[in-house]
């Protein structure tokens, strides 16, 4: 048998590209698989409230108690480029008032599951994308920083998602830009995926969203912008920098300014509805931390109270209370508060928030509110259960709303407690 030198170069050709290709393969696979993480956090929320001003499925009377199993996954990457997330959330109920409001930590008063996936593309610094319904949530973790109006950040059990596209491009000098198109919704008051667009025809628009950041350690400005054709365009400033002072203390001052503008068919809903088309909500807070001690003081002014088939959120300011409402019409809200750290992973605080503004467009019925909170927090550094942390916050609070339909004097009282323990799988 004569074979002919052409054909065995040929053949050691072939042979020599079969078994690099094999090794390259099997080092994509490596890295794919080798760097792949699974991570599940075990989130365990009770509610129980009382709630004068809420109704429906808002209050006003509110219990629920929650088991959250939250999954994620993420893959290595192939070629440092291709990569894949998904997530898995599930929140069993362990029990619920039927006569009472779960106030969105379950769906009504049934348990349910959330999933999603993405594909992600790290073309480049400046180039890197998520297609697909991916995590809109910085508390969670979903979001590497905090962007005025792609975060939604929740208080519920499960942390936010979007279906779409998300861009995000990172450059010198710590500057960040963000970009999303999204058309699908889950996460805090959604148990499902839900389409985006106007709540009150049900007419489905998809979402724009715009971001930039500057944020180093100390100091951060952010900008953010959201339009929906027919709804409204939204708009998000904040500010904050860090001081250490001469005496080992630390300053902190943050500032927002929130703005949002209906148009379209909102625009004449929300005209219909109350004479206004538009709203703010300015706020401030400063903190001074001293060794163990944490003393903090906050303000927000809101302005026009809109109508809620709107489904514009003007409760963006600082000032926190688990009840009272701080965005009523043309409303103040003050706050102080201090914390204080019984050891390094036990911390107690406490607050008063003061409220000054009107139940709703009309002026009619003025609205005074005192409230008190008190609040613990545990953390867990180091050991078995590193990572557990447990927090309780209480508080009560009282309204003067004379002539109001819902009675001239409201009386509020919130628990709140959370027990979140992460666990890394692989």
């Amino acid at each position: 048998m004569i074979v002919h030198k052409t054909t065995l170069n040929f053949a050691k050709k072939s042979i020599l590209a079969i078994t690099f290709a094999g090794a390259v393969s099997t080092a994509v696979q490596a890295n794919f698989i080798d760097d792949s993480t699974l991570d599940v956090q075990l989130r365990n929320e009770f509610r129980d409230a009382e709630r004068p001003s809420a109704s429906g499925a808002y209050g006003p009377q509110i219990n629920a108690w929650v088991q959250g199993f939250l999954f994620d996954f993420s893959s290595g990457k192939i070629n440092d480029i291709i990569s894949i997330d998904a997530a898995l959330y599930n929140v069993q109920k362990i029990s619920a008032d039927d006569d009472k409001s779960s106030r969105f930590y379950l769906d009504g008063h049934e348990s349910y599951t959330i999933g999603g996936a993405s594909i992600n593309l790290d073309l480049a610094k400046w180039a890197q994308f998520k297609v697909g319904r991916f995590g809109t949530d910085y508390l969670y973790g979903s979001l590497d920083h905090f962007v005025p109006l792609i975060d939604n950040s929740s208080n519920r059990t499960e942390p936010t998602m979007a279906e779409g596209v998300l861009w995000r491009g990172d450059f010198a000098n710590d500057i960040y830009l963000y970009g999303m198109y999204s058309t699908k919704e889950a996460g805090r008051y959604k148990k499902q995926w839900t389409d985006t667009g106007l709540l009150f025809t049900d007419e489905e628009k998809p979402v724009y969203n715009l971001a930039a950041l500057w944020q180093t350690e100390t100091s951060n400005v952010k900008i953010g912008w959201q339009g929906m054709d027919e709804h409204a365009d939204q708009l998000q400033v904040e500010a904050g920098h860090t001081w250490k002072m001469p005496d080992d203390s630390t300053v902190r001052l943050e500032s927002r300014f929130y703005y949002a503008k209906t148009k379209g068919l909102t625009k004449a809903h929300s005209l219909d509805k109350t004479g206004e088309d538009d709203t703010y909500v300015a706020s401030a807070m400063g903190y001074w931390m001293k060794d163990d001690w944490t003393f903090s003081a906050a303000m927000g002014k809101a302005g026009n109270k809109l109508d809620g088939s709107v489904d514009i959120d003007t409760d963006v300011g600082y000032v926190f209370d688990l009840s009272i409402d701080r965005n009523g019409q043309d409303m103040f809200s003050w706050q102080v508060g201090a914390m204080y750290a019984l050891t390094p992973s036990l911390k107690i605080g406490a607050a008063v928030t003061l409220t000054d503004g009107y139940e709703s467009h009309t002026k009619t019925v003025e609205q005074e509110g005192l409230g008190g909170t008190i609040m613990m927090f545990h953390n867990v550094k180091e050991g078995r259960l590193k990572g557990l942390s447990t927090s309780i916050v209480y508080s009560v609070a009282k309204e003067d709303r004379v002539g109001s339909s819902k009675g001239d004097e409201l009386d509020y009282n919130d628990l709140m407690v959370k027990i979140h323990y992460p666990v890394n799988i692989f």
